[in-house]
């Protein structure tokens, strides 16, 4: 890796990713791989689905940026359906129907914010209503307490409809097909419903749990089930195909102590670009400046120290207990073949949805989920004493290592300082496997929504 920088190091990391989770089934021209630059834990194993549920719709619906490093930039939801609302199909020419339109519009959007805030409102009291009830729905609790939600609601609907019916009159007899799509996405009965469960949408439960243990016990007496912040709601539906089976079949390898796949390399490998990857990005690619980082909190030092990926000793090692792509699927509420058909047929001064940042310019189809990795890095002589000095003599420093963060830095990290070990011997450090139940998000495989002439994706 001559004259290796930063952004090479990631190169080579993402490229070793890519390799081992997709063999090869990868078009630069079609998808993006984005890859996370700090490890992001997804409770995909829990045993309330649920949860489950929840963590799959955040993945699921996060468009990321247009960059190599996986960053959200808009989410799907709310993205289609404005691509609906924007679409124009031709009808009725009376000028003056673009005032009632504009009058409809405009009381619809006071609905929708007046709804969101009773929303959030509803929510809070029946948080605060459980304490007295503890089995109260979210339904029943409206029903008898905040009935004003009801109204909130049923007065977005009515104002929706009204909407639909003008946009229908003006621009056709084919918005029905429209309506329909947009119908399932509605906050009554549609995708966008929080509070019944509908074909469109799937149950989710939000806040946290606390660890079993915290609730002290008497002698003798039957352990009390942990207190809890849980909201149970509900979401867009979106799946993770395949996932739970091969989860079984992790737990079991981590049980026994075996290992899966490993990616590594080391200061010969070939930096790859970023083109690669299905991005034209240059230079570190969105990526942080560093890819092996000493973090101190509180630290009186200003001194920087600059890591030698080039010098021949330097490599680097992942060995994950389980590591995948797994297919990530929108529920019947999204139609993909509106996009194909309609992507060129939207209002004057619509949005951009399918440029390079549009809002809609790739759609996520599969999470890259990685489990239990053995991190193993071999640094120059210089690089192995610093870092072995500085970890040791500060309790508040971290370390970063590509994506994982050892230690108590005020960001989420994957192991303890007690995980890692030095070997002076051969300058090398060892973290983990650390034993968890939590699977880490190591980047997201997306199409790309760029149309040619002919109205297909682009290659």
């Amino acid at each position: 890796m001559a004259n290796a920088s930063t952004g090479d190091v990631w190169g080579q990391y993402a490229s070793q990713l890519l390799q081992t989770v997709t063999t090869g089934q990868f078009d630069p021209s079609k998808q993006g791989m984005n890859f996370a630059s700090a490890n992001l834990s997804v409770d995909l194993g829990n045993s309330d689905p649920d949860v489950v549920n929840e963590y799959i719709y955040q993945i699921g619906n996060a468009i990321p940026a247009a960059s190599p490093s996986y960053t959200p930039q808009s989410d799907l939801v709310s993205s289609y359906q404005v691509f609906l609302d924007n679409i124009d199909l031709g009808g009725d020419t009376n000028p003056n129907l673009d005032s009632q339109i504009n009058i409809a519009a405009s009381s619809m959007n006071t609905a929708q914010t007046n709804y969101a805030d009773v929303q959030g409102k509803a929510i809070t009291g029946w948080t605060q209503y459980k304490q007295i009830a503890p089995n109260i729905t979210f339904p029943a609790y409206v029903q008898s307490q905040y009935p004003t939600y009801i109204q909130a609601r049923n007065a977005l609907s009515a104002s929706t409809s009204k909407w639909q019916q003008l946009m229908t009159q003006k621009y056709g007899a084919g918005y029905e097909v429209i309506a329909q799509a947009r119908d399932m996405l509605s906050v009554s009965s549609g995708a966008n419903d929080i509070t019944l469960q509908t074909p469109y949408n799937m149950g989710v439960k939000t806040g946290t749990i606390a660890p079993a243990g915290s609730t002290p016990v008497l002698p003798g007496a039957t352990p009390a089930t942990p207190a809890s912040s849980l909201i149970s709601s509900f979401a867009p539906a979106f799946s993770i195909d395949g996932f739970t089976q091969k989860y079984q079949e992790w737990q079991t390898a981590s049980a026994s102590g075996q290992t899966g796949q490993v990616i590594k390399f080391d200061s010969s490998s070939t930096a790859e670009s970023w083109n690669h990857f299905g991005w034209s990005a240059s230079g570190s690619g969105g990526f942080d400046d560093w890819f092996v980082d000493v973090e101190v909190q509180h630290s009186s030092s200003s001194d920087t120290h600059t890591f030698d990926y080039k010098n021949q000793a330097f490599s680097f090692e992942a060995a994950f207990t389980g590591l995948g792509a797994f297919m990530l699927t929108p529920g019947k509420w999204f139609q993909r073949g509106l996009i194909q058909n309609y992507h060129n047929k939207l209002l004057k001064n619509a949005p951009d949805f399918f440029g390079p940042n549009g809002s809609l310019g790739r759609i996520p189809t599969q999470a890259i989920i990685g489990f239990e990795p053995k991190i193993t890095l071999t640094l120059s002589h210089s690089d192995y004493q610093y870092m072995n000095s500085v970890f040791k003599s500060e309790t508040t420093t971290s370390i970063n290592i590509g994506p994982f963060s050892i230690g108590s830095a005020h960001h989420s990290y994957y192991a303890n300082k007690t995980d890692v070990q030095f070997h002076d011997d051969s300058n090398t450090i060892v973290i983990g496997p650390v034993k968890s139940t939590l699977p880490l998000l190591l980047g997201v495989i997306s199409e790309k929504m760029v149309f040619d002439g002919s109205g297909t994706v682009a290659d």
